[in-house]
């Protein structure tokens, strides 16, 4: 299941438009996602309560950072090499750009 998820998404990059986009166009799409995530911040929560019973104050919580994160993809644009940046107290985020094996 997971191979077939992984292709899916292998076949969707390679034949899709994003790895042709500019890194401002993909920036402001990732920009985009994190504005529905908090547009639809009490519905979302409201999910993630009545999947998992968490107080819904968690999941707000939860979902607050959900959008965060993709504000931070939307930020790494502009980062080159290995990169970090403290999220909170007990949050980080990562972005590492990795050399392709024909650049090795």
């Amino acid at each position: 299941m997971v191979d077939r998820a992984v292709a899916a998404a292998r076949g969707a990059f390679d034949a899709g438009d994003w790895k042709r986009m500019y890194a401002g166009q993909r920036a402001g799409i990732l920009s985009r996602v994190a504005d529905f995530i908090r547009e639809r911040r009490d519905e979302l929560a409201l999910w993630d309560v009545l999947e998992s019973g968490k107080p819904i104050s968690q999941a707000r919580e939860e979902i607050d950072g959900a959008a965060d994160l993709w504000d931070y993809a939307a930020l790494a644009r502009t980062l080159h090499g290995e990169s970090s940046n403290h999220l909170g107290p007990d949050s980080i985020a990562m972005t590492v750009r990795s050399r392709s094996a024909s650049s090795a």
